[in-house]
């Protein structure tokens, strides 16, 4: 009965957390970059009530002769006016950022450990670099003050039903809605 026991335990498939660890345990961030931005608002973007969605989506590579893992999570913020009929977005902020670690010991390392660690620890050192932006973006294009909730983990079926900013682990793209007056 042991043998079965074990062999099920075995068998599970590790979590995305459980392969980032094995990344994470084994790197110093030495650089955050803004790589890519954009940013636009219509002309009434700053009055009425405001539908607002967060998206984020990471890819992560190993520059294996480097030592080097290269995170680059790319986050989007679109807000619309509450009642309007017009669908497109009336404000829309996007930045990519590029996040490097250094890596001093690749043993046991696989693709599926530093795509695990890109969607966790990516999303979650570049996050306040993120709010930064966001928040000073919004003051730039003269619009009225709005603060970036602060990014949590939660598990995913979680996640989806609660339509939060990013906070899972197992999906790379996120969605939020929130409303600001």
């Amino acid at each position: 009965m042991a043998k079965a026991t074990k062999k099920k335990k075995a068998s599970k498939k590790k979590s995305p957390i459980d392969k980032a660890v094995l990344v994470s345990d084994r790197v110093e961030i030495i650089d955050v970059r803004v790589i890519k931005c954009k940013y636009h608002q219509t002309p009434m973007s700053g009055k009425g009530k405001r539908d607002i969605i967060f998206d984020v989506t990471t890819k992560a590579r190993l520059e294996k002769e480097l030592n080097l893992i290269l995170v680059f999570p790319t986050f989007k913020m679109e807000a619309r006016l509450e009642k309007s009929k017009d669908s497109s977005p009336n404000i829309v902020i996007e930045a990519e950022f590029l996040l490097i670690y250094e890596i001093k010991n690749l043993e046991g390392i696989k693709k599926d450990n530093i795509e695990a660690f890109g969607r966790i620890n990516g999303i979650y050192n570049a996050w306040p670099y993120w709010r930064e932006f966001v928040q000073d973006t919004i003051a730039r294009m003269g619009l009225p003050r709005l603060t970036v909730p602060v990014f949590r983990l939660m598990p995913s079926s979680e996640a989806n039903k609660k339509k939060r900013p990013p906070k899972s682990a197992k999906k790379t793209k996120k969605k939020k809605k929130t409303k600001k007056s």
